[in-house]
């Protein structure tokens, strides 16, 4: 399964897990989009890429983007949070 499948199947969870004022479907792109521009990220588990996804949804930072909030790190094979 790709992580563009993965995160599909997740965006009900990710949705309850953002702020209101957040919409579910720019999230997601914004996330593809941090994964796309890091190749790295490809070679992660999926579920640390969730987990990353879920921990910058619960604080409604937007990873990777041009804010520069949150990133989506990875660690040999495990995506990591960080703000």
């Amino acid at each position: 399964m790709t992580i563009a499948k993965y995160l599909e199947a997740q965006k009900p969870a990710i949705m309850a897990a953002l702020p209101r004022n957040i919409d579910v479907d720019r999230f997601t792109r914004i996330v593809l989009t941090a994964v796309r521009t890091n190749p790295d990220l490809l070679t992660c588990d999926p579920m640390s890429i969730l987990a990353a996804t879920m921990q910058s949804a619960q604080l409604g930072l937007e990873p990777g983007s041009g804010l520069g909030e949150a990133y989506i790190i990875p660690y040999k094979r495990e995506a990591t949070f960080q703000m």
